[in-house]
């Protein structure tokens, strides 16, 4: 879920079309003004934003990295890893904060093991004072994994300031992801 506007009774969902029989993405290729759907969401899982923020995912996370950067406050710094599979899926993401943007392409990798976002992670100066920074990152299961054991152990983010979810697995269709 992207947003929710109650007094305009609207609400924008984004989809990712994974290939093959996925639930969300066959309900998206199905859906039609007036249907009926139960939801869940915003979740609002992510720790409490910081003066520095760092946002990193794939496709699946992009509503939720956009929703998240629009609520930032101007004196925030945003930086923000999406990967995606070529130019033509970038999304302009916008925020009051300032923002260090970059989109990373996979081109003909697989997604979920193209190792872009564990990669460019490593590449990012994060600030010497960790306790006013604060992380969130949304992939696949094993990336996801490699990423929360990197914010964790290498850098030295609390549990309490860092919030990785995968939001898939790859070859597996549904909503058990485990962990």
């Amino acid at each position: 879920m992207r947003a929710v506007d109650p007094v305009a009774g609207t609400l924008d969902i984004d989809v990712v079309q994974h290939e093959g029989a996925c639930p969300g993405a066959t309900w998206a290729r199905c859906a039609a003004p007036g249907d009926k759907a139960g939801l869940l969401g915003p979740g609002g899982g992510a720790p409490e934003q910081g003066r520095w923020n760092l946002f990193a995912g794939d496709e699946t996370a992009l509503p939720a990295i956009s929703r998240l950067l629009e609520r930032l406050p101007p004196e925030c710094h945003a930086v923000v890893r999406i990967e995606v599979a070529d130019a033509a899926e970038e999304q302009p993401l916008a925020s009051p904060a300032t923002l260090d943007l970059r989109y990373l392409h996979r081109a003909d990798r697989p997604a979920g093991r193209a190792g872009l976002l564990p990669a460019a992670l490593r590449e990012i100066a994060f600030p010497a004072d960790l306790s006013t920074a604060r992380a969130f990152a949304g992939c696949e299961q094993s990336e996801a994994r490699d990423i929360r054991r990197f914010l964790t152990g290498t850098i030295g983010f609390e549990k309490s300031h860092r919030m990785v979810a995968a939001y898939w697995r790859l070859g597996h269709a549904g909503v058990d992801i485990g962990d």
